[in-house]
């Protein structure tokens, strides 16, 4: 039995295990909803199209070694960008002065 599973069935009442449920399914969405906000959708639309675990190495081997560098650098500059851009509303949010 899954941790989430456990809280949901421990509830002591009724309301409590309604408030546990929406919670426990709150967090479940957290993955796909930073995954929806942070990740820009060329890398998305590239995941999308990766090739399953357990695949030929003839068919995998048809990705173009482009098409991966493509996916490195832009996987980095979406990582520096979001640093930048949580640095600088840090640096307004919190003053710097």
């Amino acid at each position: 039995m899954t941790p989430r599973r456990r809280l949901v069935l421990r509830s002591p009442s009724n309301h409590d295990l309604i408030l546990n449920a929406v919670a426990a399914g709150f967090v479940m969405e957290q993955d796909e909803l930073v995954f929806a906000l942070c990740v820009s959708h060329t890398a998305q639309a590239y995941g999308s199209n990766c090739p399953l675990i357990g695949l030929h190495a003839a068919r995998v081997a048809r990705y173009s070694a482009s098409r991966l560098k493509l996916f490195d650098r832009w996987a980095w500059v979406s990582v520096a960008l979001l640093s930048a851009v949580v640095g600088i509303t840090t640096g307004l949010w919190c003053g710097t002065g």
